[in-house]
């Protein structure tokens, strides 16, 4: 049995990568990758990765037995190399966001398949490498003892 999280996470990769390979809102989307805790990735433009952020405890929940709320980061670094192009770089920011926001967005998005109960894109921001950091916050709930069992 899968741990809740990462049920939601199987969800959000799946999303991610239906646009793997294709040009959206004017922009390549190389590929989706999921860095591993034995080493880094190589960036290259167009390349989306999930990295796990923080988590938070947000509540108990009532009941027998009682649940656990919790919310999860998933920071959605975007590389962007594109030097061959003439558009302004927060443009190019902006086209990237909004394939990453159409791509995981869409009819009840933010219950990644039953397994959450909200989700939220927060403010991106410019990395030092010219990248860009598109924060997604998931909010779920387990029971309060086994973080595979959904409440």
């Amino acid at each position: 049995m899968s741990l809740v999280i990462e049920n939601i996470y199987n969800v959000l990769v799946t999303r991610l990568s239906a646009v793997e390979g294709t040009t959206v809102n004017s922009v390549d989307v190389e590929e989706v990758v999921e860095p591993l805790a034995t080493g880094n990735v190589s960036e290259k433009n167009g390349q989306f990765a999930i990295v796990w952020g923080d988590s938070e405890f947000v509540r108990y929940l009532n009941g027998n037995p009682p649940g656990v709320e919790h919310r999860q980061i998933f920071n959605i670094d975007i590389a962007v190399r594109d030097e061959d192009s003439a558009d302004a770089w927060g443009l190019i920011a902006e086209r990237y966001v909004s394939a990453v926001v159409g791509a995981v967005a869409g009819a009840n998005w933010y219950t990644f398949g039953g397994y959450a109960v909200d989700a939220e894109f927060l403010t991106y921001s410019h990395k030092d490498d010219g990248g860009i950091t598109l924060p997604l916050a998931v909010t779920y709930r387990t029971s309060e003892y086994n973080l595979t069992v959904q409440r």
